[in-house]
């Protein structure tokens, strides 16, 4: 079992506008979604890092910059403000 919540899958398969679809959707529940971790400890932020439509459309959700922040990895911080 992975773990994965809907947003780990959708960030996965790096479309934009799954992405940013499902972050409207959820409202303010997507900023929990951002860093929420699966089994191997991941959150979709993390995932995103290294797919860039999906960290697009994660920079483009209200707080998500400030969520990126919380997590302790600048890695993701630094790919989200290039943005």
């Amino acid at each position: 079992q992975t773990g994965n919540s809907i947003l780990h899958l959708a960030v996965l398969s790096n479309d934009e506008s799954i992405v940013e679809g499902l972050l409207r959707h959820a409202g303010s529940a997507g900023t929990q979604l951002l860093t929420l971790a699966n089994a191997r400890g991941e959150t979709p932020l993390h995932l995103a890092v290294s797919r860039p439509a999906a960290l697009t459309a994660i920079a483009r959700s209200p707080l998500a910059l400030h969520e990126a922040v919380r997590v302790p990895n600048g890695q993701i911080v630094a790919a989200m403000v290039k943005v």
